[in-house]
């Protein structure tokens, strides 16, 4: 156990006998049939997400303790995750538009993606591909550019009330506020 000569509690962030180096590990492949791989679609709350799995069903999936904890450094869960997970083939199907339960039982990193899709080519990756990612919308486009004119003016009388004349007796297409007499144009401001 390392010395505390610092003191508080900013000296050890993490205790020492649960930290683990990380290693090269070997990506873990479908052992049993029960097993089939997802993706992560939503988090819940708690220990629950939402996954879309390779045949196009939506489940619940229940992440074990085993991921949850001082467990989870190696096995972030986030919107896009590919995860492998376990069906629970003992319980009967929900129905009601209820969705079938599964169990977490491997959280895949990002350079691990590239091996099961040399390892399993016959599988549909393209279902997960869309799976947290967010369209980046680019305003070179005419059709996303919205643009707002206001060709009235606006007439303030001494006794607070106002008038408002339409486009058809504004000869420059600017809004004009004119007060006590004074007019007043916004784009020059």
């Amino acid at each position: 156990m390392p010395k505390n000569k610092v003191g508080g509690n900013k000296a050890k962030k993490q205790g020492r006998k649960h930290v683990v180096v990380p290693t090269a590990r070997n990506v873990r492949k479908i052992e049993n049939d029960g097993e089939i791989f997802a993706c992560c679609e939503k988090i819940n709350g708690g220990n629950q997400c939402t996954v879309t799995c390779i045949d196009g069903k939506k489940r619940l999936c229940i992440i074990r303790k085993k991921f949850r904890g001082r467990h989870k450094t190696d096995n972030r869960i986030a919107t896009g995750t590919w995860v492998l997970v376990g069906k629970r083939d003992f319980e009967s199907s929900k129905g009601d538009g209820k969705m079938d339960v599964c169990d977490l039982i491997e959280v895949y990193r990002e350079q691990e993606k590239e091996d099961l899709k040399q390892f399993y080519p016959g599988n549909p990756w393209k279902l997960f591909a869309s799976i947290g990612k967010t369209d980046d919308y680019s305003l070179n486009e005419e059709d996303d550019v919205v643009e707002f004119k206001n060709t009235t003016n606006i007439v303030f009388t001494e006794d607070n009330t106002m008038i408002s004349s339409g486009a058809e007796e504004n000869d420059n297409n600017n809004t004009n506020i004119i007060v006590d007499g004074v007019e007043i144009d916004f784009d020059e401001i």
